[in-house]
């Protein structure tokens, strides 16, 4: 390579240089906007709460007198996930807040929002969440991420199942079973709503009792975080939860 040809060549290769890490800088800024209520999460242990029980934290304007109820609701959220489905793995972080302000200055609506990472998740519950129907929807939804992995569970579990199956342990009466009225081309509708923003447009009580109804035909109780654990060996979704699989 002559004198001149390398001295075009040395700009270029700086110019690709420079947008590399421009690219890098980009991702790592966009991951971090994402995942900022997960990483402020980790930080609630430094912050001077009450931790009601390990890992379970809840903000300065939650009243002492309504700790012993919150404990009653946990418990019960807790038992009936294992009744459901068996034992938990997963030591679940929840932060349980006072106000609809103090849960949106933690990411979450006034019910509950779950802030999910590769290195841990947590749920934040809101005033209108802190009961058992809320508290084991969100608890099964960081213990099937446990059992899959984050980045398994990301790409391959549908936002449907994820949903439909913690309807399994939300009680709340329209999301039961006897009180759901679809057509089974609206049931069969809801598996291609296979991302967020799908799934949260147009009637979500119609997808979320869509999911619910679809989700009770593909998940054997009894194997339900074995199964999990399948796709977190290599299976396809698709070959683990389907209404022929065994």
């Amino acid at each position: 390579m002559n004198f001149k040809m390398a001295e075009k060549i040395n700009p270029i290769i700086k110019k690709l240089k420079l947008m590399v890490l421009l690219s890098i800088a980009l991702i790592i800024f966009s991951l971090v906007v994402q995942q900022r209520y997960a990483l402020a999460c980790e930080s609630l242990p430094l912050l001077g709460m009450v931790e009601l029980q390990p890992d379970i934290y809840v903000s300065n304007e939650v009243p002492v007198s309504a700790y012993a109820g919150l404990i009653t609701e946990l418990e019960i959220a807790r038992a009936r996930i294992q009744n459901t489905f068996g034992s938990q793995r997963t030591a679940a972080r929840l932060l349980i807040t006072a106000t609809e302000s103090s849960a949106n200055r933690w990411g979450a609506n006034d019910t509950a929002s779950m802030h999910r990472s590769p290195w841990n998740s947590c749920v934040v519950l809101g005033p209108k969440g802190q009961n058992a129907n809320v508290i084991a929807h969100e608890l099964l939804h960081i213990e099937m991420q446990e059992r899959v992995g984050f980045f398994r569970f990301m790409l391959n579990v549908p936002i449907w199942f994820d949903e439909g199956a913690a309807l399994m342990v939300d009680y709340r009466e329209p999301l039961l079973l006897h009180n759901i009225h679809l057509t089974e081309q609206q049931v069969s509708a809801v598996k291609q709503l296979d991302n967020s923003a799908k799934f949260f447009a147009g009637n979500q009580m119609h997808n979320y009792q869509a999911a619910r109804m679809v989700t009770e035909r593909l998940i054997n109780k009894n194997q339900f975080f074995a199964d999990l654990e399948r796709i977190a060996s290599g299976e396809k979704f698709s070959d683990v939860f389907s209404e022929t699989a065994d």
